[in-house]
């Protein structure tokens, strides 16, 4: 584990924590972030908190508060946007990183609508071009993207 800034490009796998379901994760990663109220259960699992990205609408303020003094870089969006926070937070990886891999936790399950949306990440034309770079794995569940063409999926040990 880092406790190097996502902007001192230190890293090359990043775990990203979005507010779903808490069940399964992995902590062999470079950096870890997290998306919303993913950020505080970041910090309770003691992990270092690289980055937090959301307009953080699914916490206190005393939570936001604790959040923004312990996250290395701390990104407050508008509640009305575009992009979703897992969006923001992705782009803000590969804005900093291009080459950056990134496995989502907590993506799956929840509400519905934010799962559709976070299993179409790359539908957003500013995160397609990092699909290959892109996973969101849960218990059950590993979801990978490929591009259009020919790929090869080496099977994995776990």
């Amino acid at each position: 584990m880092s406790e190097y800034k996502l902007s001192e490009n230190n890293w090359t796998r990043v775990a990203v924590f979005a507010g779903g379901n808490r069940g399964h994760y992995r902590t062999d990663f470079d950096a870890f972030v997290g998306v919303d109220r993913g950020s505080l259960w970041v910090l309770e699992e003691d992990l270092p908190l690289a980055l937090a990205v959301g307009d953080f609408d699914s916490v206190t303020e005393e939570e936001r508060q604790v959040i923004q003094k312990r996250a290395q870089e701390f990104v407050q969006a508008r509640t009305e946007k575009d992009d979703t926070d897992l969006e923001l937070a992705l782009l803000t990886i590969f804005e900093q990183n291009p080459q950056a891999q990134v496995t989502s936790f907590g993506a799956l399950g929840g509400r519905i609508d934010h799962m559709l949306a976070n299993v179409f990440l790359p539908s957003n034309p500013k995160l397609a071009p990092y699909m290959r770079q892109i996973e969101i794995e849960d218990g059950q569940n590993l979801i990978a993207y490929c591009s259009e063409g020919t790929s090869q999926l080496e099977p994995r040990s776990d």
